[in-house]
């Protein structure tokens, strides 16, 4: 009779844990959290050809979300290149924006890159496991003008996401994406294998698939995992995330300004873990024992 009872005990514990622990997460739902993204290019690992008609520089926007600041001077949210040495500080920092900057007679305009990220707000969905709407953190534009010569090849584009609950930060690891470019000379036949926006030819990016991955962090005993995405495109395309051999490219037209942003959505997952393990193992245990018996 006692171990009658103590199985039914096991197995209504364990169903009573598990419930809990789903029930727990979803009560919360849906969440909101506040986020703002720190994104910059590392020029320390931004190689080239720099000097004579091709200069490589970088400047940063004083109205935006700053780039992480450490370690000190590395990240700032422009890159340009391939502009004349006619220019005022040649290599290195400037002291102004190279942005849309025109030098000379003849109108010559430089390359460049451009990574804004932003601050607001994302959601959760309704149930766990139900995916938020996505939210734009942070935009990337490519100055592309026609260029004869070798010039900017490789950088590392890094961000910090951070989330917030009223005055609680919630940080997370910073992620450094290695980007190689690959500017075409401009003649047939491209050397670009995708050349989607169908000019003469387009430029292209390469990175790899696992700088996207999704993160999970937890707040209040909850927990939460974090998707981005890629989306309006303009000049731009891209096959992300389907990506041969997990290296993926982001194609932009040539002699135009072309962008994407990059987006993020959030959802509840049923954690803890340690909670909803312990209910299920008081559970087995009662079917076990209902079985032995």
């Amino acid at each position: 009779m006692r171990t009658k009872l103590l199985k039914r005990v096991l197995v209504v514990v364990g169903m009573t844990i598990v419930i809990c622990g789903y029930a727990l997460q979803a009560s919360a739902l849906p969440e909101t959290f506040n986020f703002i993204q720190h994104s910059g290019f590392n020029v320390t690992t931004m190689t080239g050809t720099g000097g004579g008609n091709n200069n490589l520089g970088w400047y940063q926007d004083p109205w935006i979300p700053t780039p992480p600041a450490s370690p000190a001077n590395t990240y700032y949210n422009t890159i340009a290149w391939g502009y004349r040495t006619t220019l005022p500080g040649g290599d290195g920092l400037l002291g102004y924006d190279p942005w849309g900057l025109t030098t000379g007679t003849s109108a010559q305009n430089l390359s460049g890159l451009k990574v804004l990220g932003e601050a607001g707000s994302v959601s959760t969905g309704a149930t766990t496991f139900a995916w938020g709407a996505y939210a734009p953190i942070s935009t990337i534009f490519h100055q592309n003008y026609v260029i004869t010569s070798v010039n900017m090849s490789t950088v590392e584009v890094y961000s910090e996401f951070s989330f917030w609950k009223g005055a609680t930060e919630i940080p997370e690891p910073g992620n450094g994406i290695p980007v190689s470019f690959r500017e075409t000379f401009n003649s047939s036949p491209c050397s670009n294998p995708i050349n989607s926006q169908m000019s003469i030819c387009d430029d292209y990016f390469n990175f790899g698939v696992g700088g996207f991955n999704s993160v999970a962090f937890s707040y209040e005993g909850l927990y939460y995992e974090v998707e981005f995405a890629l989306g309006n495109f303009q000049n731009s395309d891209t096959n992300f995330p389907v990506c041969p051999g997990g290296v993926c490219t982001v194609t932009t037209a040539e002699d135009s300004t072309s962008s994407m942003q990059i987006f993020a959505r959030i959802r509840a997952v049923p954690e803890p873990a340690s909670l909803i393990l312990l209910g299920l193992g008081l559970l087995g245990l009662g079917v076990i024992k209902r079985r032995k018996g």
